[in-house]
């Protein structure tokens, strides 16, 4: 499992603010068959729609995809990759949580097996409390 987080990029470079320690937004789920799962965080005035996030990581990663008529969904033009879901996160440096929960419109609930156990064997998640839930 691979977390991917546009805060920096965001709060650096688009804004040229500090990172706030204190951050949420929206986020993805999206998984290679049968190979990777990521986990894409983007935050709240970065990406008005999970479809964006989902154009935003196909575009950095090289995958083909087109939005719908809507703008409100991009669907990712390679059978082997898949959007699970998707929904809302918030993040406490100072506290050390990380909390994913809610839906997205576009692509429905995330599915939070084994989400908590994956996210916390990545390195800069060591130590914090992730709950996946309402």
């Amino acid at each position: 499992m691979e977390l991917i987080d546009y805060s920096d990029y965001y709060f650096r470079t688009k804004l040229k603010e500090a990172l706030p320690p204190q951050r949420s937004g929206k986020f993805v789920q999206i998984r290679e068959n049968p190979v990777a799962e990521f986990i894409v965080l983007s935050p709240s005035g970065f990406s008005t729609y999970h479809a964006d996030i989902v154009r935003h990581f196909c575009s950095q990663t090289g995958i083909m995809g087109i939005y719908n008529n809507e703008h409100k969904h991009f669907d990712i033009s390679d059978p082997k990759w898949r959007v699970i879901g998707g929904g809302k996160w918030s993040i406490d440096e100072g506290l050390k949580t990380l909390r994913l929960y809610g839906y997205s419109q576009a692509y429905g609930s995330f599915n939070p097996l084994g989400l908590t156990e994956g996210l916390s064997k990545i390195n800069s998640l060591s130590g914090y409390e992730i709950s996946t839930g309402s």
